[in-house]
């Protein structure tokens, strides 16, 4: 991803000419980015941990019997892979980070063999899920580093201004993991 960052840098300085948009991109980051990069050591300490976190978890998962209890109760895969997404999206309103319920959902979903859900589509499923969860909870990097870059609190940046477009999101993601999963 830096290497994609500094790339759109310096795209986005291209009509100034090769070598000035080189440059400018260059020095953005040492005077920009690289003296930034301390204040920004919670949210970047968030991000490793969390992911971190969710590896440990799956271990711990026994899939075989969570499997048996979702089929015991009826659900197809696409009501599974709904609820899996509305566990993440509420889990990340209670300080859950994203990244910790999306790795162990990742990771456990596709391994409940009574149900047989496609890797893809699960795959497919939490990416639309993480896109969606990252812009809302102020407790993602995300909102927490876009607050910070407009001074604003991270929970009227993720809450208020975007739960409506989250809630929104999720509710049409459900429908069509009903409808077509």
């Amino acid at each position: 991803m830096p290497l994609v960052s500094l790339g759109w840098m310096a795209i986005q300085r291209w009509h100034e000419g090769a070598l000035p948009a080189l440059t400018g991109t260059a020095r953005a980051t040492v005077t920009g980015l690289l003296p930034g990069l301390p204040s920004m050591r919670s949210e970047i300490g968030l991000f490793t941990t969390s992911a971190f976190l969710g590896v440990l978890v799956l271990p711990l998962i026994d899939t075989d019997a969570l499997g048996q209890t979702i089929v015991a109760l009826g659900l197809g895969s696409g009501a599974v892979l709904a609820l899996a997404g509305w566990i993440a999206y509420l889990l990340s309103m209670v300080g859950v980070s994203p990244i910790i319920s999306v790795t162990i959902l990742a990771g456990t979903l596709p391994n409940l063999t009574p149900l047989a859900i496609s890797p893809l589509a699960v795959a497919v499923t939490m990416v639309s899920i993480w896109s969606i969860v990252v812009n809302v909870t102020p407790f993602s990097a995300s909102v927490r580093l876009s607050a910070r870059m407009i001074d604003e609190d991270p929970a009227r940046v993720g809450l208020r201004w975007n739960l409506a477009y989250g809630t929104l999101s999720m509710s049409i993601l459900t429908v069509a993991l009903l409808v077509f999963a």
